[in-house]
């Protein structure tokens, strides 16, 4: 192999590296954790990132408007990073825009907050430019 590409390959060993745990016994970050809806969201607010990573991924490919409830109580009682890794997760996909106009109607200030921040994240990926003040 010819340098350049060898310094490629170096360059995404290091920036995907860390996502991965190599033999440390837990899955890694693009696979399913072995979660269910109730352990992912406890999972939030795990002591590891690489837990809290896995759970928000894990919940953004599985959220369903059935647990609702269970969304709203873990914003409601979690820590500001659970909000924001749920709005990330509800953002990520418009498959879980129910769950956000769920959020947005909430009367709880937590759950509310966190219907704000999941249809933040969803404008932004629909269009970068669309929170920019006008001109």
């Amino acid at each position: 192999m010819d340098a350049p590409v060898v310094l490629a390959w170096a360059r995404i060993c290091l920036l995907v590296g860390p996502l991965f745990t190599l033999g440390g016994g837990e899955a890694s970050a693009g696979q399913d954790p072995g979660l269910d809806t109730d352990g992912a969201l406890e999972a939030l607010s795990a002591p590891k990132a690489l837990r809290r990573i896995e759970a928000q991924e894990w919940l953004s490919v599985h959220l369903r408007v059935e647990v609702f409830a269970a969304v709203a109580a873990a914003a409601a009682a979690g820590p500001v990073e659970t909000v924001l890794r749920l709005s990330r997760a509800l953002g990520s996909d418009d498959r879980h825009l129910d769950l956000v106009a769920l959020a947005l109607a909430d009367r709880t200030d937590e759950v509310e907050m966190l219907g704000r921040a999941a249809l933040r994240e969803s404008l932004l990926r629909w269009d970068r430019a669309a929170l920019d003040p006008p001109m």
